[in-house]
């Protein structure tokens, strides 16, 4: 079973990066970071606590989670990527004595914070903030291999789509997973263990779990090997916590009395010494942490703040209060984006929008013709749209995402008597958005001059990403006029 394990976790392991390879190199597969997220319980469960509503989708998180009431954690260890690398870390050469494998395994009263850590997110979720893309394993890892690998790999050379930055916020989160990776070295599994929400709550469901790890006291030996290479500290030698097991089967293979098995649990009585490590004092301090960081984080745009002009979100994307109730960071719609200009967000609408998505049309533009990102969300914080409803038909206008802006003083037409059209000649609506007007040079002579129809913009950023001032574009998108607002409009009526 052990060598089944990683033959399955090694194999889902490498197909989730190569599907979002192929999916950074507009080799659309179908599958992406999005579908991976589906496969999520804890998704499933805070969105359907911040919404009411249980998206399409997620039903297979909670078929997951339904999985763990019979057969426990098996999710940590078979399926999850972020739990599998931290296994392939392990394997690296690391001390042999026994005593110090014992001690790295023996259960700490740290593992408890997970529970913590789950239960403050939790108390977020029915308040409205989902905020487990930031320590959700699943958003984690793809975030990662999004914000970090693609770019590195494109900077080798490979044609993985179009070029992307490597930002301050794919920065941070390459170095917290090659922290987690590190950290296993010194404890198996230390960020399982210690700080995963999504493992806190596979937990709780695996202390009911109908199959379980059982020992068997007349063949046992006591020798210790099962708590060596325990990948959870569960304690199979002793008092087992089905809580914490997940499901690696080492204890099984090692075990030289085959006093190891893996059946029908025998009890389904709660031990002290057996159920996860949750007192009053503890839920309380959660709970107490989850309400105090619910005002901190509704401070920012889409509460009382005026609309950030840069907080520019993908075409079909819902309300922004909304939008941050279903959005869970996991990057699905930065991977498939063709041009790179989805990024993470790193300030653009306050500490709740961390490392949601936002278009950055300097690196970027977002593609007139192209709905992937709502085809790839996991939650529908981004709705799906058909090319008809992003273009627009008649009676229903085109879906904007802001408007363009020019800067004449920075403008080499306006203000330095050079003549350039750049802009108008990208737009790509019908009609443009930019049209052009006759001016004067300050010699008098005739000039053609670009100018902004705020009512025929739709935000894409193709002008200000192809502005030949590079430095700091004579032309840039603002948020306003979007179409999922009705407060961040600067027209009351379409002309």
């Amino acid at each position: 079973m052990s060598l089944l394990r990683k033959i399955i976790g090694g194999t889902l392991l490498v197909g989730f990066i190569v599907l979002s390879l192929m999916a950074a190199g507009r080799y659309d597969s179908g599958f992406t970071a999005g579908f991976l997220m589906e496969l999520d319980p804890l998704v499933a469960v805070t969105t359907s606590l911040a919404t009411g509503v249980l998206y399409a989708g997620l039903w297979m998180g909670i078929v997951v989670l339904i999985a763990t009431l019979f057969f426990g954690r098996f999710f940590c260890s078979w399926v999850c990527p972020l739990g599998v690398s931290q296994d392939l870390a392990a394997v690296l050469p690391a001390s042999r004595k026994a005593s110090i494998k014992k001690a790295k395994n023996r259960y700490r009263a740290i593992y408890h914070l997970k529970y913590g850590i789950l239960t403050a997110l939790l108390v977020l979720a029915v308040l409205g903030p989902v905020q487990i893309g930031l320590l959700d394993p699943l958003a984690l890892f793809l975030r990662s291999v999004t914000g970090l690998v693609v770019p590195s790999l494109q900077a080798t050379g490979l044609p993985l789509g179009a070029s992307q930055r490597l930002g301050a916020g794919a920065f941070v989160t390459g170095m917290l997973l090659v922290s987690i990776l590190v950290a296993t070295r010194f404890v198996p599994r230390a960020w399982c263990r210690t700080a995963c929400p999504l493992g806190a709550l596979l937990g709780l469901a695996a202390r009911w779990s109908l199959f379980q790890i059982r020992r068997d006291p007349a063949k046992c030996t006591d020798c210790g090997l099962c708590n060596q290479v325990c990948h959870g500290a569960a304690n199979p030698q002793g008092a087992f916590r089905p809580s914490e097991c997940v499901l690696c089967f080492n204890c099984v293979t090692v075990c030289p009395e085959h006093a190891l098995s893996y059946g029908r649990s025998n009890t389904f009585k709660i031990q002290s010494d057996q159920s996860p490590d949750l007192t009053r004092r503890r839920i309380l301090t959660a709970t107490g942490a989850g309400l105090v960081a619910y005002p901190l984080l509704r401070s920012g745009t889409g509460s009382t703040r005026k609309p950030d002009p840069a907080l520019i979100r993908p075409p079909g994307s819902l309300s922004e209060r909304e939008f941050l109730s279903r959005c869970v960071k996991c990057a699905a719609c930065m991977d498939v984006c063709p041009t790179g200009g989805l990024q993470p967000a790193q300030g653009q609408g306050g500490i709740e929008a961390l490392w949601t998505p936002v278009l950055i049309p300097t690196i970027g533009f977002c593609e007139s013709t192209c709905t992937l990102c709502g085809e790839h969300c996991p939650t529908g914080a981004i709705r799906q749209l058909t090319l008809d409803d992003r273009r627009g038909r008649p009676g229903k206008p085109p879906v904007k995402i802001g408007t363009a802006f020019i800067d004449r003083g920075r403008c080499l037409a306006w203000g330095m008597d050079r003549p350039c059209l750049v802009c108008e000649e990208v737009c790509p609506v019908s009609p443009k958005a930019i049209v052009t007007v006759e001016g004067r040079r300050s010699d008098g002579s005739k000039l053609l001059l670009p100018r902004v129809e705020p009512s025929r913009c739709i935000g894409c950023g193709i002008c200000e990403n192809h502005c030949p001032v590079v430095d700091r574009p004579a032309i840039q998108v603002s948020s306003v006029g979007e179409t999922r607002s009705h407060k961040n409009r600067f027209l009351l009526k379409p002309s």
